[in-house]
C-alpha cells in the first residue's frame, strides 16, 4: 500500500495518469485503490462527512475485480473492509464493498473459512435491512 506520508492527491493523480497510458496496468489500479482507501479514512477523521467518500468507493469497486484477478486478493479484501468502515450511513455502498471483499476472500480461501462465514452473515443482515427499508 502506498506510503501514508505522501501527498495522496498527487499520488492518486499519478496513478490515474499511469492508467490513462496503460488501462490494463493492475499495479496502478492496486495503488489507486490504496490511495482511495487512505483518502476515505482521512475524510472521516474528526467525524467528517462520509458522503465525500462516494466517488472513491465507486472507483475502488470499478478496479477491485481486475486487481483481485491479478492475484492481489488480500489487498482487495483489506481495502474493501477498511473503506466499508468509513461509510456510516451508506448501507448499499457498504453492501457492495462487502460483496467485493467476499469475492476476493473466496478466491484465496478454503470453503470452510470462518472469515467467509462471518462476512456472509453480515452481508445477509445488510441485504435484509435494505430490503426492509425499501418497503
Amino acid at each position: 500500500m502506498c506510503d501514508e506520508n505522501i501527498n495522496l492527491e498527487e499520488y492518486r493523480s499519478s496513478m490515474l495518469a499511469a492508467l490513462s497510458t496503460d488501462p490494463a496496468d493492475t499495479e496502478a489500479m492496486a495503488e489507486l485503490m490504496c490511495a482511495d482507501c487512505l483518502i476515505c479514512e482521512d475524510n472521516i477523521k474528526d467525524l467528517g462527512p462520509s458522503w465525500r467518500n462516494t466517488p472513491f468507493v465507486e472507483e475502488i469497486l470499478r478496479y477491485a475485480p481486475r486487481v483481485a484477478e491479478s492475484g492481489q486478493t488480500t489487498l482487495v479484501a483489506n481495502v474493501c473492509e477498511r473503506v466499508a468502515d468509513t461509510l456510516s450511513y451508506h448501507p448499499r455502498l457498504t453492501l457492495r464493498l462487502m460483496r467485493q471483499q467476499r469475492m476476493a476472500l473466496a478466491m484465496e480461501a478454503l470453503p470452510d473459512n470462518d472469515d467467509l462465514h462471518v462476512l456472509d452473515k453480515r452481508i445477509d443482515l445488510y441485504e435484509r435491512n435494505i430490503e426492509a427499508a425499501g418497503r
